[in-house]
């Protein structure tokens, strides 16, 4: 019986069989696995959600999977399939509002002029960029 990644992959084939130049075929296997990636991140959010709410839940929540601690756990197992949840240490994120009362606080500086010299010294990252194949 072939796996669901191979039934997959068979399917793209059948796709690019169509496909009359090698622009169309690269442009095609784009658009495959985008469409795919799209149906996949709906499908996946419902099943995640039929697993874990409601009466016939029985995968933890986000948050009691959370409690179990960092690291790497196994929380639903089958024949087929399991369910691991990585938990990783909570992100440190810098509150420049906080820093700049502190440091106002502790070097006895104007907070106002704290705030301009931090905003003087904002950069430009990088630029957003959403690319997508689209079927004619």
């Amino acid at each position: 019986m072939a796996t669901i990644k191979e039934r997959i992959a068979a399917r793209l084939e059948d796709v690019r069989t169509g496909m009359n130049s090698l622009r169309s075929s690269k442009l095609g296997n784009a658009y495959f696995w985008q469409e795919v990636g799209a149906l996949a991140d709906k499908g996946a959010k419902a099943a995640w959600a039929e697993m874990q709410t409601g009466k016939d839940s029985f995968v933890l929540d986000d948050d009691s999977m959370r409690a179990l601690g960092e690291g790497e756990h196994v929380v639903e197992r089958t024949k087929l399939f399991c369910v691991s949840a990585k938990i990783a240490a909570p992100r440190k994120n810098f509150d420049l509002d906080s820093f700049i009362a502190a440091a106002s606080k502790k070097f006895k500086i104007d907070a106002a002029k704290l705030t301009a010299l931090a905003d003087a010294h904002k950069v430009s990252g990088k630029p957003s960029l959403t690319k997508r194949v689209l079927e004619l």
